[in-house]
């Protein structure tokens, strides 16, 4: 074929390449618009300063902790350490108001053994709800979408006992589902969110299981602890040692099981319990050098070691960081109301009360007490009263009063000393009842000064057992503000107290005045440190001696108090604080407090 004869191309027409071009143009800006609207083509000055911040560092510790999982490396964690950083997520949603907040929380490092997948959880969640953003002027619409997932995560924490619960990820899509629908949001986020739901459900899933897994290790540990608080309560130190050990393998970060092997080998005081003891504080205060409890029985140790000039100086510094630990004390407690069943025996209110006191200075754990205690050896009776004084001042600076009659009880069983008491002048001179506030739960406190003297600086405690509390327990709380005076003869509305608040935070339920079954008081002023009985106040003041671990000597005394009781026609179990204290004081001598049957 010629080329004359080849087939011509056929030509354009310059007004229908005009017409394409104006009909595409049109079509790309829609699409890039819809592009940016999207976040595809998103500007980085666009996104907020603190997520473009975090971002970066988020993703490098997921791409860290994702190749440590898959390595199989997450065996080397402590399983308490990962139950107090599970329960760190938790309290930052609820603390945390906006996205913002909850992100200065997601950047900051976890401790070093927390298991792997408990850290990827919160940058998990900051990559889910970053990715809802797209662009400045939704962040709040951001917001909103991150408080419905928060409330979510919270529907599942605070009301689900994490250990003897079974999971589903239809349970999962329930709750999210329900939070969704309850959820303010613009149609347009409501879309984004539903097109994501996969992925929300699937984290919240995440989260549910992962909780429960490590919760039930938790619980592996808790059991060897409990046995051993249990055991300290009974006095038996190798049944402490036997189990705080076995806890101590299981999280060898950890710190109450610590604790509670060195006091136990303290108080065993074995050939060579002291240079173990020795060495496992040494290690622990490595760890944990702000520990007021590590100090305090570093210096119980050097009082062993016959080295008291240098144990003075431990528990100086203990009292120091016991106020400090307040914060942690809060916290752990939390933790510890995710095991609910506590409250319902007296065997759990005494592994509680036992970490409050562990925690608070009280007790064994009482720098004064134990400074008292050297300078009782030394016969300087007058400062050993001073440091006991200044453990109640410090505990009311604390404003951590509750179980501060185990003070006294502590005081008297273990400490063996006459001096460790409760004065028995205020119950003759001061008058104490209660009422009941109109139309508030709250309770009205009234004291009478009847002594011939006027006390100063007057806090008066309030110790209540309230209906369901065992025999012998009881929380104590402040009422009103200190008295800078109570003048003799003067009687006077010392304050009122909300009880469903306190009771809420003490024992998990909201208690009414018609609840409370018994009260006593401790007051705290510069001239004593008393306590007030009430109709029934033998249910809740100290225990006696054990018959097995009383000297010759204290038996004698109780039996001698006996005697003097029947002389004046009555028992011990019926008057604690009167012609029985009479007779002992005018001799000279002086009795602490005898717990009486109802």
């Amino acid at each position: 074929m010629s080329e004359n004869n080849a087939p011509k191309a056929k030509k354009s027409h310059p007004f229908a390449v005009g017409c394409l071009i104006l009909c595409a143009v049109p079509l790309l800006l829609l699409t890039a618009a819809l592009l940016l609207h999207s976040g595809v083509f998103r500007s980085n000055e666009d996104v907020p300063e603190y997520i473009r911040s975090a971002r970066p560092r988020v993703e490098q510790r997921m791409s860290e902790l994702e190749r440590q999982i898959l390595a199989n490396a997450e065996g080397n964690y402590d399983p308490d350490t990962t139950i107090s950083a599970l329960f760190s997520m938790e309290n930052a949603l609820r603390k945390a108001e906006n996205f913002e907040q909850m992100t200065e929380y997601i950047v900051q490092d976890s401790p070093e053994k927390v298991a792997p997948e408990i850290q990827l959880l919160k940058y998990r969640f900051f990559q889910l709800c970053r990715k809802q953003l797209s662009n400045r002027e939704t962040e709040k619409e951001l917001n909103s979408l991150y408080s419905t997932a928060r409330s979510a995560l919270l529907d599942f924490a605070s009301s689900v006992d994490p250990v003897g619960f079974t999971y589903n990820r239809a349970q999962a899509q329930k709750v999210w589902e329900k939070h969704q629908a309850e959820a303010k949001m613009s149609a347009e986020l409501r879309k984004r969110v539903e097109r994501s739901q996969e992925e929300f459900v699937d984290f919240l899933f995440s989260f549910m299981t992962l909780s429960a897994r490590y919760y039930r290790e938790w619980e592996h540990l808790c059991a060897f602890r409990d046995r051993a608080y249990l055991a300290a309560w009974k006095g038996d130190p190798g049944e402490v040692i036997a189990n705080a050990s076995a806890a101590v393998k299981l999280a060898p970060d950890e710190k109450e099981a610590h604790i509670l092997l060195a006091m136990a080998l303290l108080e065993r005081n074995g050939e060579s319990d002291l240079a173990l003891a020795e060495s496992l504080l040494d290690d622990f205060l490595k760890k944990h050098p702000s520990s007021a409890s590590g100090h305090l029985l570093r210096g119980v140790a050097k009082i062993r070691a016959k080295r008291s000039g240098e144990a003075a100086t431990d528990f100086a510094q203990a009292a120091v960081y016991f106020p400090k630990q307040q914060e942690e004390l809060s916290s752990r407690l939390g933790i510890y109301r995710k095991r609910a069943y506590l409250n319902k025996s007296m065997e759990g209110r005494i592994i509680v009360n036992a970490y409050r006191a562990m925690m608070s200075g009280s007790g064994y754990f009482s720098p004064d007490f134990q400074l008292a205690r050297l300078l009782l050896e030394s016969g300087r009776r007058e400062e050993a009263r001073r440091k006991i004084f200044d453990h109640f001042f410090r505990r009311r600076m604390q404003g951590e009063w509750d179980k501060v009659l185990d003070d006294f009880r502590f005081s008297w069983r273990f400490l063996n000393t006459e001096l460790f008491r409760i004065d028995a002048g205020a119950a003759e001179t001061l008058k104490l009842s209660i009422d009941s506030a109109f139309f508030t739960n709250s309770v009205i406190l009234n004291v009478k000064n009847d002594g011939k003297e006027p006390l100063h600086n007057v806090t008066v405690l309030l110790c209540v057992r309230f209906t369901d509390m065992f025999k012998g327990d009881y929380i104590s709380f402040p009422v009103g503000e200190t008295l800078a005076a109570l003048p003799p003869g003067r009687s006077v509305e010392i304050g009122r107290r909300g009880i469903g608040e306190v009771s809420e935070r003490i024992l998990g339920v909201k208690k009414k005045f018609k609840d409370i079954i018994e009260y006593a008081a401790v007051v705290i002023s510069d001239e004593t440190i008393s306590w007030i009985e009430s109709k029934k106040v033998g249910d809740i003041l100290p225990d006696p001696p054990e018959e097995t671990s009383v000297p010759a000597k204290e038996s004698q005394r109780e039996s001698t108090v006996e005697a003097f009781a029947e002389k004046v026609g009555k028992t011990v179990e019926k008057n604690v604080s009167g012609a029985v204290r009479k007779l002992w004081e005018s001799s000279g001598k002086q009795q602490p407090p005898a717990e009486r049957e109802p």
